[in-house]
């Protein structure tokens, strides 16, 4: 017997395609505040990554890969932990999706006057401590994503889209620089992918859980 999630399932459109997915993860998952944790951790960045792929990511992919193909409900985590486990679970699973999305919202905000500042150059170094300039950046962004969030995915999809390209754009040009120089006869020193070993500390352990567990 279907349930009632099942039959409402059937009736929404479906908004998000293959495209819109892969560049959404990559704006939630790449982003621009690893930068700064990948240069502190140094050559041993690429081991944290390729172990967080492998102890977290593609088991995560083949979890939803799975649930998806078993339970195609419209809701995803909610849906599919309130047909398993009941209704309790599953709000407990929404409202733990809710805060945690509050909190990224607000550490998002406040990474825009700083991101913002570093585009402009030196002359914009004042605008991360400015209160003023601080507030009216972060209620404009604020407004604008409340905005998109009304309008829905149509709308929503878009703005995903065009962040995980800018993403894939500034990256392929750090990418790029160091080969435009070979290709013109300067002297560089570049290494694609720095190997090292990282040694244990608990700054390490907690920089590799978030990164583990950061998307």
């Amino acid at each position: 017997m279907a349930t009632p999630a099942r039959n409402h399932t059937g009736e929404l459109r479906r908004e998000l395609g293959r495209r819109d997915l892969v560049l959404a993860q990559i704006l939630n998952v790449v982003g621009s505040s690893w930068v700064g944790v990948a240069s502190k951790l140094g050559k041993a960045h690429a081991v944290f990554w390729m172990s967080s792929m492998l102890l977290f990511y593609v088991p995560l992919a083949l979890v939803v890969i799975y649930l998806n193909r078993t339970l195609p409900l419209e809701g995803g985590l909610y849906q599919w932990a309130k047909e398993a486990f009941g209704p309790f679970w599953g709000f407990l699973i929404a409202w733990n999706l809710w805060f945690y999305a509050v909190i990224v919202l607000g550490s998002i905000l406040f990474v825009v006057p700083t991101d913002l500042s570093y585009s402009i150059g030196p002359s914009a170094a004042w605008l991360p401590a400015s209160r003023v300039a601080t507030s009216v950046l972060t209620g404009i962004v604020l407004i604008f994503i409340a905005w998109v969030a009304v309008q829905g995915l149509s709308i929503g999809k878009w703005l995903h889209n065009i962040g995980g390209f800018m993403l894939l754009l500034a990256y392929g040009i750090l990418v790029a620089l160091p080969l435009w120089a070979l290709l013109g006869g300067r002297a560089v020193s570049y290494s694609p992918i720095p190997i090292a070993w990282p040694g244990f500390s608990w700054v390490n352990l907690a920089i590799f859980g978030q990164i583990t567990v950061g998307g």
